[in-house]
């Protein structure tokens, strides 16, 4: 009986965790610009996963340059495109799939995020409509055909880019590019920008 007890109270402290972080993630659904700490924000949405991980023995790797700088842009905004990928990438794999992500500054003072799969893989005649709203290769698990697409839009609100490479039989890679400060059309929120810590930063 304690044991079943201990179980209950274990199973009630992960759902209140979880609530918190479905709060923490509504809150943000306003525009709001801050210093990103791409390490931080790729583990707190993993911690989305983590039990599916687990429970479905996929690996993960975890690969953020040392020298990645914080860079300006929508918690919010990335937030949800990251979790629509890592979902993605469970969705194509098998149970003891891996799945990689990667970020790197490019030579032209961008910030990309590569997440990799080892799935199925997706046919080079879908590759080109996998962004297509409606558009899903999940044939009979239950996609929308909608992910893929809002993190479409979610990318080029931020200024950003996001390709895909794929191989039959070999997984699919999507790798996010973006600016290290956002477009000044996006909200019209340049002129403030907080420090992810509740405070303003007034350094200009």
């Amino acid at each position: 009986l304690m044991s079943l007890i201990d179980s209950v109270l274990s199973s009630v402290d992960r759902c209140a965790e979880v609530t918190r972080r479905l709060l923490n993630f509504a809150r943000r659904s306003e525009t709001r610009l801050q210093y990103i700490d791409l390490e931080a924000v790729v583990t707190e949405v993993f911690d989305f996963m983590d039990k599916e991980a687990e429970y479905r023995c996929i690996g993960i790797e975890i690969d953020i340059a040392e020298d990645l700088p914080r860079f300006t842009s929508d918690i919010g905004r990335l937030q949800e495109i990251l979790l629509n990928l890592f979902t993605n990438a469970f969705a194509a794999m098998d149970d003891g799939g891996g799945m990689t992500v990667k970020a790197r500054v490019t030579k032209r003072r961008q910030i990309e995020i590569g997440v990799s799969d080892t799935g199925h893989g997706i046919p080079q005649s879908d590759v080109g409509r996998v962004f297509e709203p409606f558009f899903s290769t999940k044939i009979g698990k239950g996609g929308t055909g909608l992910g893929l697409s809002i993190t479409y839009g979610l990318v080029q609100e931020l200024g950003g880019d996001i390709r895909v490479n794929s191989k039959v039989g070999e997984g699919t890679t999507f790798i996010v590019t973006l600016p290290m400060n956002p477009p000044k059309t996006m909200g019209g929120q340049n002129e403030h920008v907080t420090t992810g810590r509740g405070d303003e930063d007034t350094s200009g």
